[in-house]
């Protein structure tokens, strides 16, 4: 090898890292929006929601943005996922329910074939297989990578970079084998411009009457969510009637269910056996559901 050659290869060589972090596309970002589709249940219709982040706040050490879910197609009730943090040098991203709960490894986009990786508070491990290049709507090319589970290998995700996972949808990576929710991501936007639409539907919002149930959704407090030993719930002074609680799997299995006959319920979830993961928290007065929404046990 000549001197020449050798200095060129030494910058190739050098460079690569410099080179990788310049083509490497941020997920989290306040120009970008996500929808995606739940089958919550075989009995109940899928419902849709739309993601976007929006806003910082500091939760020490980090800056987190706020991780905002819309429940309507027009994008006018709002409500707080969590928080949501990017490590563009490691190209990491992790996600916390709260502002005292713990953060989890959401994705890895620096991750090479065979390394393992914990996700979403998943006791189940994902394995990287393959890394590979994924075309978008507009034609732009972004690197994507293949991954499964280590014990449900049915279920495998593709990420793609900027994007997050279109198998699952942005917040749900490697949520597969845990609880029975299947979502999908519908569609994903970079300041307006429309660059991914799931190929098996038409549309990139499902209208349901879930909008009616989360209009209700002040009338109750759970609390502290995500939850690890002992959940909260608060009714309403002007709710008037018994209420009951259920706790399901996102299947539709019922795993839990109690009267709340006073205005402040504490249920002992350890006693109940109730394992970690997301479920599905549902309270009905009578026949008329009150609320429906999304618990965190860790």
């Amino acid at each position: 090898m000549s001197a020449k050659q050798l200095l060129v290869f030494l910058f190739l060589l050098l460079s690569t890292p410099y080179l990788k972090s310049q083509a490497y596309h941020p997920l989290v970002d306040d120009g970008k929006k996500w929808s995606t589709i739940h089958q919550e249940s075989i009995m109940n219709p899928p419902t849709s929601d739309y993601i976007k982040f929006e806003g910082d706040t500091l939760i020490a050490p980090y800056t987190y943005k706020h991780a905002w879910q819309y429940l309507d197609a027009a994008m006018t009730q709002k409500y707080l996922e969590g928080f949501i943090r990017e490590d563009i040098g490691q190209q990491r991203v992790f996600f916390r329910f709260s502002d005292i709960a713990a953060e989890f490894l959401l994705y890895d986009f620096n991750a090479m074939p065979g390394d393992t990786l914990s996700l979403h508070f998943n006791p189940y491990p994902y394995l990287l297989d393959s890394i590979g290049t994924y075309v978008l709507l507009t034609g732009e090319q972004r690197r994507s990578l293949y991954l499964h589970s280590a014990v449900y290998t049915f279920c495998t995700e593709t990420w793609v970079e900027g994007i997050g996972s279109i198998t699952k949808g942005v917040l749900n990576s490697g949520t597969c084998g845990y609880v029975g929710d299947d979502p999908k991501m519908l569609c994903a936007w970079e300041n307006d411009s429309l660059k991914y639409h799931h190929p098996g539907y038409s549309t990139c919002f499902t209208i349901t009457g879930m909008d009616e149930v989360h209009q209700k959704k002040q009338q109750i407090a759970v609390s502290p969510n995500p939850a690890s030993d002992e959940v909260t719930i608060r009714l309403a002074d002007d709710l008037a009637g018994p209420v009951h609680m259920e706790l399901l799997e996102f299947s539709g299995r019922i795993i839990f269910s109690q009267d709340l006959v006073t205005r402040k319920t504490t249920v002992d979830l350890k006693k109940h056996r109730i394992h970690p993961g997301i479920y599905l928290i549902r309270l009905f007065s009578g026949t008329e559901i009150l609320t429906t929404g999304k618990l965190a046990i860790l």
